[in-house]
């Protein structure tokens, strides 16, 4: 199976398992298919804690330097252009700002929060905004629930197991 020819995905390959507009497939770019398609109910939502399972496999060590080298991972310039450095560092000074850098806690929460807004937050609230304006009724979670039990042998990884550490 061969990639279609001048197709652009992320090169960073942070973006594989979304849906590409190609032309082949989709006949339309998602949001003017979104637009047109029938109005609906929609519901939809997050975890509290979206980045943790991420985080947990991420291997960065839970320090400021750790979070520099996970920001570094995700803005890339292939992704955001000349101005990656300056998103980097808006980022940093975003999510660490009022953090005390040796709490390792307080750096690890920072990052499952930077992360699961980067990974699915930003995406879900642009969707449930869009097919809200495009006339279809949206009802949107979020889920704070965890079992303290769960997760099996990846527990041992994650830095934190939910709000109630």
């Amino acid at each position: 199976m061969q990639p279609k020819k001048n197709f652009r995905h992320s090169q960073s390959g942070n973006l594989y398992f979304v849906p590409n507009y190609d032309g082949d497939f989709f006949p339309k770019p998602m949001e003017e298919l979104r637009r047109e398609s029938p109005k609906k109910s929609i519901m939809c939502g997050t975890t509290q804690n979206e980045g943790l399972f991420f985080v947990a496999l991420g291997g960065f060590p839970k320090s400021l330097e750790g979070f520099r080298k996970f920001c570094d991972r995700i803005v890339c310039e292939c992704d955001y252009g000349s101005d990656y450095e300056t998103i980097r560092k808006e980022i940093c000074d975003f999510y660490m700002k009022d953090v005390d850098p040796k709490n390792k806690l307080k750096v690890a929460e920072r990052m499952v929060e930077f992360f699961g807004d980067y990974a699915i937050n930003a995406g879900m609230m642009r969707y449930t905004r869009l097919m809200s304006q495009f006339g279809n009724d949206v009802y949107f979670y979020c889920f704070e629930h965890f079992n303290p039990d769960g997760f099996g042998f990846l527990r041992f990884m994650l830095p934190f197991k939910g709000i109630f550490f």
